[in-house]
């Protein structure tokens, strides 16, 4: 179905800023079927019940923070008859937008099949920034357990999300931890068998305390 084809409504767009950027009007409109959007999403369908400034004028705003007009074609899209397998039209580089949007609208669908992907996409700061905003606990521990290497130019990317950045210094503070202290239980551990050997202890007790030897060097 041609987005354009018939279509009785229209999306309107600003910049980041709220203004037209002196822009064409065509460039922050794009018009779209009543139908299909109050069919999936209680938001719209509430907004375009009669009586509303929406369904009376029928142009509904769509605010910067949730969506730029080609983020919204896309969600748009997939909400067309035939459109396709939405399974496969979200991916790893829109999961994120087309969340955003399907939860500001409610579309539980869309939006269940986001948080799939973002759960089994790569683990990021960015990714762990946008679950802290949106409120995700489950995918913001996932991607904190999950954090690959953490480069500078990611801590410039945390620092205006205190939480973001205490947790990610966690993360990298912690290995060291852990190796420290595994230094000194070996060393802990390596004294204890020395002082075993030459006691006269029975052979089950020096046994057990080279085992922990040898387990501790494969840690």
């Amino acid at each position: 179905m041609d987005p354009g084809l018939g279509t009785d409504m229209v999306f309107r767009f600003a910049g980041q800023d709220g203004a037209s950027d002196g822009k064409s009007d065509e460039e922050f409109t794009f018009r779209g079927h009543s139908l299909i959007v109050r069919m999936v999403s209680p938001v719209f369908d509430a907004m375009l019940k009669a009586g509303m400034a929406e369904q009376q004028q029928m142009t509904v705003n769509i605010d910067a923070q949730v969506a730029s007009k080609d983020e919204f074609q896309v969600f748009y899209n997939l909400l067309l008859p035939f459109s396709g397998s939405v399974k496969n039209a979200v991916t790893a580089a829109n999961a994120e937008s087309l969340f955003r949007i399907s939860d500001f609208y409610q579309v539980k669908q869309l939006r269940a099949q986001c948080l799939r992907m973002l759960l089994m996409s790569p683990h990021t700061v960015g990714k762990l920034i946008f679950a802290h905003k949106t409120g995700l606990a489950d995918l913001y521990a996932t991607t904190l357990r999950g954090l690959g290497p953490v480069s500078t130019g990611d801590i410039e990317l945390a620092k205006d999300v205190p939480q973001v950045l205490a947790d990610v210094a966690k993360t990298l503070v912690e290995p060291a931890a852990k190796h420290r202290k595994l230094r000194d239980l070996r060393m802990r551990v390596n004294r204890l068998s020395a002082e075993l050997d030459s006691a006269a202890l029975p052979p089950s007790k020096k046994m057990a305390t080279g085992v922990l030897a040898e387990v501790l060097e494969h840690l």
